[in-house]
């Protein structure tokens, strides 16, 4: 069944597939659609240009902030579906586990150290 974006990652079915770590992580991330702010704004260090409507991560706790407002390491534009776990990874080492989101609740990065 097609959901629609944005949508959390979290499946309940992930507590009997995935480490503890692993489910905390897709509890804080929603796949979305870029908008025309995403589009204009995130250049830095792209090879291709970001499309309006593409499919992105980004996380959760930083979401209702403007583009230019969310810290480094918070939303991610895989080229394709496959890239959806190194994206996934690399937001938790560079946005959630080192405590540069400014957004998520304290109960939750304790969760992460």
């Amino acid at each position: 069944i097609p959901r629609a974006l944005p949508v959390i990652l979290f499946l309940p079915e992930d507590n009997l597939k995935l480490s503890p770590h692993q489910v905390l992580l897709r509890q804080q991330i929603e796949a979305f659609e870029a908008v025309e702010d995403d589009v204009s704004s995130h250049m830095r260090g792209r090879n291709k240009p970001i499309a309006f409507g593409q499919v992105g991560i980004r996380c959760l706790h930083c979401a209702h902030l403007p583009v230019v407002r969310r810290q480094k390491g918070s939303t991610y534009f895989p080229s394709s579906t496959l890239g959806l776990y190194q994206a996934a990874q690399n937001m938790s080492s560079s946005h959630m586990q080192n405590g540069s989101c400014t957004e998520m609740p304290q109960e939750i990065k304790r969760q992460f150290v």
